[in-house]
């Protein structure tokens, strides 16, 4: 049998921590999810069942990000160490959002974790799209999600 390439090991790792930190804060904060029917949102304000599908979509982008940039700088272990450490600081902000907004109903915090989530991604893509344009590209979504995301927590924060 053929052994796994470097290109197709790190793509299915990249993919499953990510997605593995997405499930996870997912699990934290099921029982708490009922904070975001309960509260008054702002206009344009999506239902409940657009965030499990936007949020994969959105991890499955960023992992193949990550795993091209990383890829793109192989040899370089100085590189390969900035993007593992702007994406495991992506990954472990991200992580709390959730937890910060649903958990502990912190919505002025959450705001500002996730203004400063906001920027490490906007680092985290200049960094990547000077080892791969294309991860540059597969992250613009995520920073319009994440935008998005401002404008509701924002919303909510001023609503309630």
């Amino acid at each position: 049998m053929k052994k796994p390439s470097e290109k197709t090991v790190t793509h299915i790792a990249a993919a499953a921590i990510t997605l593995g930190v997405g499930g996870l804060a997912a699990l934290l904060t099921k029982k708490n999810m009922n904070v975001y029917k309960t509260v008054i949102k702002p206009p344009l304000a999506p239902p409940p069942a657009a965030f499990p599908i936007a949020w994969t979509a959105l991890y499955i982008l960023m992992s193949i990000a990550f795993s091209r940039a990383f890829l793109a700088c192989s040899g370089n272990r100085k590189a390969q160490d900035k993007s593992i450490t702007l994406y495991g600081v992506n990954l472990f902000m991200n992580f709390l959002w959730p937890i910060i907004f649903f958990n502990f109903r912190a919505f002025l915090p959450a705001l500002v974790w996730l203004a400063g989530l906001f920027g490490v991604v906007c680092a985290m893509t200049a960094d990547f799209g000077k080892k791969d344009k294309i991860s540059a590209y597969l992250l613009i979504p995520y920073l319009l999600w994440l935008a998005f995301a401002g404008y509701l927590n924002a919303g909510i924060v001023y609503l309630n």
